[in-house]
């Protein structure tokens, strides 16, 4: 389980302002994925577009509660469950019986930023329930012992080097840098959690 900093917000952002190779990732996302957004902006996302948008997210707020009871009653039709949770503590202890009814040993999580606010995982794992992370950044930080940098990509903070040496640990396998062969090895550990999962869980 991740466990959060003992440092303050201002004692974690002296050894970042320090730290080279974080801001040498840092370039390599802002190059990467900040130019391709603003040209995406600029060449393909019109004025209308933007406005239709947010027209359409503004009306879906407005109308959350008819939306939800929709969608509910879909997915109900078609034989699932939905259950509301007013707290963090409902959806969490829910999200537990489910598991608990179902004998459940191994949770396999698509990206889950809403799982991560509420604190599923420590949940599960403190009842035995080995939670396992299928995003490849999220799954490299659960790896690590480590907590997300980024949103879209939690650890940018870490380079091929150290995932290397990470994965040589980790998962028994020879030391690479080289991005594909590290790729497959992930894929393939994950590929075997998820062929012997008891239950999904994403959103």
């Amino acid at each position: 389980m991740n466990q959060p900093s003992d440092k303050t917000y201002a004692e974690l952002a002296h050894d970042a302002i320090g730290n080279e190779e974080l801001h040498a990732a840092i370039r390599m996302i802002q190059d990467r994925i900040g130019k391709s957004a603003q040209a995406l902006w600029r060449d393909e996302i019109t004025p209308e577009h933007r406005r239709l948008a947010k027209e359409a997210r503004l009306r879906t707020l407005d109308n959350l509660d008819e939306v939800l009871a929709a969608l509910a009653e879909k997915i109900r039709a078609r034989g699932g469950h939905v259950h509301f949770a007013a707290t963090a503590e409902e959806a969490r202890h829910y999200c537990l019986e489910v598991a608990r009814k179902h004998d459940v040993r191994r949770v396999v999580k698509g990206k889950s930023m809403t799982s991560a606010e509420i604190g599923v995982d420590p949940l599960f794992e403190s009842e035995g329930i080995e939670v396992v992370e299928t995003d490849l950044g999220e799954y490299i930080i659960q790896l690590a012992g480590d907590t997300p940098s980024h949103i879209i990509a939690p650890c940018i903070h870490m380079n091929k080097r150290q995932i290397g040496k990470l994965f040589q640990e980790k998962l028994g396998i020879p030391y690479s840098e080289d991005p594909p062969t590290l790729t497959r090895a992930a894929r393939k550990a994950l590929r075997e959690k998820l062929l012997t999962a008891d239950m999904g869980l994403s959103g």
